[in-house]
Formats: structure tokens, sequence, C-alpha cells
């Protein structure tokens, strides 16, 4: 079931957007938004899942700043029931052009973002159905 409907999204994508092709081309001023989702760790599971957006600026030198926040979470099995593993995280970073061609069709950026979040195991509850208690605690999270 789940073949035949990515099958049926793909086949209408396609007929929706077979007409003009538009492409991001770092114009200066030109502003890109992001939606991204999916399933964790390649999980068959729904119940493992991430989604999240982002938002890309251009200068005038091609250079390009990126926004974004993400939601991601994961269960994990406990006997008969599933604790949730949930982070929330902002990213923020800046990427300077160093090559491309002169079509400027294509784009080489170096640079570097820095992320901050939080991650809660089982929404903060540490003590479980049958009295066990979790020793994992809720927690910052952060990376560049």
């Amino acid at each position: 079931m789940r073949k035949v409907v990515c099958i049926i999204v793909t086949v209408v994508s396609l007929a929706l957007f077979s007409g003009r092709a538009h492409a991001q081309r770092y114009l200066p001023g030109m502003t890109g938004v992001e939606l991204r989702g999916g399933f964790a760790n390649g999980s068959k599971s729904p119940l493992n899942y991430y989604t999240g957006f982002a938002v890309s600026g251009y200068t005038k030198r091609a250079n390009r700043w990126v926004v974004g926040a993400e939601y991601l979470q994961k269960n994990y099995g406990y006997r008969n029931v599933s604790l949730p593993r949930t982070q929330f995280t902002a990213e923020g970073g800046y990427y300077l052009k160093f090559l491309s061609d002169p079509s400027k069709t294509l784009f080489l950026s170096i640079g570097g973002s820095a992320m901050a979040g939080y991650e809660t195991v089982n929404w903060g509850d540490r003590i479980l159905y049958d009295g066990s208690r979790l020793l994992v605690k809720d927690a910052f999270v952060y990376g560049g």
C-alpha cells in the first residue's frame, strides 16, 4: 500500500511541475525556503520521524546565510510501551562562495553553522508505569 501511495504522489508531482523549470541561482536578495521531513534512521515505523524548515538568503557576492528549526522524535520500546526521545533544535549559519563557473550554474561554498536545542526523554517523566526510573535526563544539545 505504501509503495502505491509513493508512486501516485510521484506521478501527480511530475504532472504538476512538468511545465517550466525553476532554479535557485544565488541571485542577490533572493530568499529560499526549505521544508524537510522523513523517517528517522530508516525506520519503517511512522513513529520515528523528523520535520523542519529553513530560510536562506543570498548576498551581493553570492554568499548565503541560513536559519532553520527542526523537530525529531524517536520511540524506543520498553516492555509493552514506547518511550519517546524528542529534540527541538535551531540552526544558523553563513557560507562563503569560493568557486563558481562563468554561467553561474555551479557554486561551491564553504562555511559553518551552529545548532542548539533541547532534548527530552519521555517528556520529562522519569518514573515509568512499572516503577522503573529512567537514568537519562533532559538536556540541552549543541553542535557545529
